[in-house]
């Protein structure tokens, strides 16, 4: 999978909402919505990879992978219920569609071809996730609860990145 299709599969995060000039307009609400779906493409995509790898160590990564965004999302979840705010993505949000066409791109790559899609992926995926929180998602939070939970997933984006390219450095991927 290109650079050029994980950047149109990551236009449902905040993405979109930076090359749309939508920083600083986004509300709570919205920014816990794009990170929910940042989390929830994660996690999909990192149980293809456990179904489909060959790859001990792609598997390793996928199983951190999902385990630390579940509980992340969970943690996003019951801040929305507390901080009783509406968590509905802004109008142009094509995550939906974003997510079913790398989950369509990843499981048509043959085996011996998957594991490195996937870690080219996770390359794009997380880079575009930091860039997100940095620049978009972090400025326009108003809640210093969600600022806060923003920073430490900040933190969690970057430990991903750095496992990820660990692998693809066992893996020939650039």
């Amino acid at each position: 999978m290109g650079k050029t299709m994980m950047a149109a599969v990551l236009a449902g995060l905040a993405i979109a909402a930076i090359g749309s000039g939508a920083q600083g307009k986004l509300d709570d609400g919205q920014i816990l919505a794009l990170f929910d779906e940042a989390n929830t493409t994660d996690i999909w995509t990192a149980r293809v990879a456990m179904a489909k790898s060959q790859s001990a160590d792609v598997r390793r990564l996928a199983s951190m992978v999902i385990a630390d965004h579940e509980a992340v999302q969970h943690t996003a979840r019951e801040l929305a219920k507390k901080l009783r705010v509406d968590v509905t993505p802004p109008a142009d949000d094509e995550s939906a569609s974003a997510l079913a066409a790398a989950i369509e791109t990843l499981q048509s790559k043959p085996a011996a071809a998957f594991d490195r899609a996937y870690i080219a992926h996770e390359l794009v995926f997380h880079q575009s996730a930091i860039d997100a929180v940095k620049g978009t998602l972090l400025p326009a939070a108003r809640n210093t609860e969600l600022r806060a939970l923003l920073k430490t997933a900040l933190g969690g984006f970057e430990h991903h990145l750095a496992e990820t390219r660990r692998v693809a450095d066992k893996l020939g991927v650039r």
